[in-house]
């Protein structure tokens, strides 16, 4: 995932913040100034919570195999939901 400063968006300023991955992120959203981003490996959602300097900060423990949607929310919020 990339930062880009709409104001100077020539590709020379454009700033990493997560790195890419063996498998491509599916959903990234910003709750309580954290990025929410799920992926999807061996038809399990992963979400991984990352800084919004990219910094990894946890995996979210989902209760088993399967698909899990949701996680959005606004930076202030301080809970947000997902289905299972």
């Amino acid at each position: 995932m990339i930062a880009i400063d709409i104001r100077n968006p020539d590709k020379e300023n454009w700033r990493e913040v997560i790195a890419e991955s063996d498998t491509p992120l599916k959903t990234v959203n910003i709750v309580r100034d954290l990025f929410l981003c799920s992926t999807l490996v061996n038809v399990t959602t992963q979400v991984q919570v990352y800084t919004l300097d990219g910094e990894f900060v946890r995996t979210i423990e989902l209760p088993g195999l399967g698909t899990a949607s949701g996680f959005g929310g606004r930076r202030d919020d301080t809970e947000t939901f997902y289905s299972f």
